[in-house]
Order: C-alpha cells, then sequence, then structure tokens
C-alpha cells in the first residue's frame, strides 16, 4: 500500500479525466460515493491498460476532499458497503461497418459517423467487488468489465475539469451539472 498512497496527496490541483459517456450515463451515487468514483476512475485512467483494480486510501480521499482523515476512514467504510450494490446505465454502439463475427469487437464509446450501427443498451454495476481494509486504511475497487471498457475508453472523448474545484459542492446533482 505504501507506494499508491501518494498519488492524490501531491498537489493543490487534481485534474479529472472521465469519459464523456460516463459523464453522461444514468446513475444515482450520493456525493461521497460521486467523489470516491471520480477519484478511482481518474487513478484508473492513468495505471496501465488491462487494470480493473485500484486502491484508495483514506489519506487520499481526505485530502482530495478535504476532509479529516476520521472522516474519510468512516466514508470509506460506510461507502463499501452501498457502492457495490449501485448500478450504471449508459449506450454502447455496435459498428456494423467493422468486419467479423465477434460483436466485441465491433463495441464503441462514440456514436459512429455512419448510419450502419446499432445501440446497446448496457445496465451494469458499477464494481465485481469491493473491500475494505481497516488496520491501514483503503478500499479496493474491482471495476466492472464494462467500466473498465469506459475508462480504457476515454481517449475517444472525454471531459477534464479540476476536481478541487468541485470539493466544496454541497449535492450530487450540482457535481454533475459542473462535469
Amino acid at each position: 500500500m505504501s507506494g499508491q498512497n501518494s498519488f492524490y496527496l501531491k498537489s493543490d490541483s487534481i485534474m479529472i479525466t472521465k469519459s464523456n459517456t460516463l459523464v453522461e450515463a444514468c446513475y444515482d451515487l450520493s456525493v461521497a460515493e460521486h467523489d470516491l468514483m471520480t477519484l478511482a476512475i481518474n487513478k484508473m485512467h492513468k495505471q496501465p491498460t488491462g487494470t480493473n483494480k485500484v486502491t484508495i486510501s483514506a489519506k487520499e480521499f481526505a485530502t482530495a476532499n478535504k476532509v479529516t482523515d476520521n472522516y474519510a476512514y468512516k466514508t470509506l467504510k460506510d461507502t463499501a458497503k452501498t457502492l457495490a450494490e449501485r448500478k450504471l446505465k449508459f449506450p454502447l454502439y455496435v459498428d456494423n461497418n467493422i468486419q467479423g463475427n465477434d460483436k466485441s469487437q465491433k463495441l464503441c464509446v462514440l456514436k459512429p459517423n455512419h448510419k450502419n450501427f446499432t445501440i446497446l443498451k448496457v445496465e451494469y454495476h458499477w464494481l465485481q467487488g469491493i473491500s475494505y481494509q481497516d488496520q491501514e486504511g483503503y478500499i479496493l475497487l474491482h471495476f466492472s468489465d464494462p467500466l473498465a471498457f469506459l475508462i480504457e475508453h476515454t481517449n475517444q472523448a472525454y471531459t477534464k475539469y479540476d476536481y478541487i474545484k468541485t470539493v466544496n459542492f454541497k449535492g450530487f446533482s450540482s457535481k454533475r451539472m459542473y462535469e
């Protein structure tokens, strides 16, 4: 855990890069869940491709959100209990101009620039699994495969903003509108 603790502890600016599909997706998270998922998605986006697990420490969460360590520990623990049940709904596009029989090779996060595509309505849990480690104070998030796919393809269309500017927003809706 020691090498992973410093991700959000280095500066007063945390630049978030989030897939536009994810920004526009339908979901209903608490403010704490949204903040945790935003930090985790951004951290995972900066990891090597093919990774679908990310660790967020209470210290990182506290520093990023300008809250006390005790509040961060409690928030991560409470969030671990509820986040695994939350669902994410978004569209994917099946580009029928791509040759081959394997539909998964034809999936796109961006709507193709032609009319030979179908829309795949996707509804998945955000996470395949979640763990909280009390003694060292971190949460391990194991993202669902569709969410990992969205994160891996963030470079196709994304929104970028400074997370610190959203820290004082009190409601989930205000955070979503800012994105």
